[in-house]
């Protein structure tokens, strides 16, 4: 992944990566020209690349979905299905966690 290689690091070493810094690094920006009317050509990341970062990402997910299930956050999942809908559900799942009302955050029985 451009200077991101993620392959033999810890979770510590790779926490300390902000998610601009792992987004940025899934394009490399190519200026064409000089002065004003400077353009960029955006070339896109390898395959590879780009599962890595959608790793990540499940990872993060993953880890928000959870520690708010752990913690009761009503109002996260109240937010998250707003955004997310259905793959709140998905994770939820996936983790072994009861579902939650799509509404209002709550617990709720498991279907």
């Amino acid at each position: 992944m451009n200077d991101f290689d993620f392959t033999g690091m810890s979770e510590q070493e790779r926490n300390r990566y902000t998610v601009g810094e792992l987004i940025d690094a899934l394009t490399i920006d190519t200026i064409v020209g000089g002065g004003v009317g400077i353009v960029i050509n955006r070339e896109f990341a390898e395959t590879e690349d780009l599962m890595r970062a959608a790793e990540i990402g499940k990872y993060l997910l993953y880890e928000a979905v959870c520690t708010a299930d752990d913690e009761d956050n009503a109002q996260f999942f109240e937010a998250a299905y707003g955004f997310y809908g259905p793959l709140i559900d998905t994770v939820l799942q996936e983790c072994g966690r009861d579902y939650r009302n799509s509404q209002t955050g709550q617990a709720r029985a498991s279907r």
